[in-house]
């Protein structure tokens, strides 16, 4: 398994064991009892989202400016830039739909700070970001891996044939 695979592989594991352990602490809160626990988890799970997702958006960002200065720098084939647009322009897609549900569930958790019940909207908040969460870096996964197979034909192809000698250096 290359590289940022590896590394996503694992992220994105961590990041749902905590976004669940912090429902599942969620459940378990009676007044006061297991409310600190409840909270620094789902903080900590609402950081690491956030950490997770801006990962991936510069991995993109960064392998997206590296396969650009590949292809046109060695004089390659411009359809490799293009697929990986299309790919970033998914990932994005994906970051949204994980944050808007992490920014309800958040908001309506510190909407119900202090009160003695359970608010149904925080649950109802939170499965919907687990929900989003889980097919967001499942969707985001398979990009990585599509996008990394791009990386490895592109700097193959410009190993090979190396810049072009009238080439000058790109600027972005």
């Amino acid at each position: 398994m290359p590289g940022m695979v590896r590394v996503f592989a694992g992220l994105a594991s961590g990041l749902l064991l905590t976004l669940c352990g912090a429902a599942v602490l969620g459940f378990m809160v009676v007044g006061d009892r297991l409310f600190v626990q409840h909270f620094a988890l789902g903080l900590f799970a609402a950081l690491l989202t956030a950490l997770v997702h801006v990962v991936t958006f510069t991995y993109f960002t960064v392998t997206g400016k590296a396969i650009h200065q590949a292809v046109a720098l060695a004089r390659l084939e411009e359809a490799a830039m293009e697929e990986t647009q299309r790919i970033k322009r998914g990932a994005t897609g994906c970051i949204v739909i994980a944050f808007l549900p992490l920014v309800a569930t958040v908001a309506l958790g510190a909407h119900t700070w202090g009160q003695r019940e359970h608010s149904t909207y925080h649950l109802i908040a939170a499965l919907t970001c687990i929900i989003a969460n889980a097919l967001a870096l499942m969707y985001e996964f398979r990009l990585i891996r599509q996008n990394d197979a791009i990386m490895q034909v592109i700097m193959s192809e410009y190993r090979s044939k190396g810049p072009s000698p009238a080439s000058d250096v790109v600027q972005s």
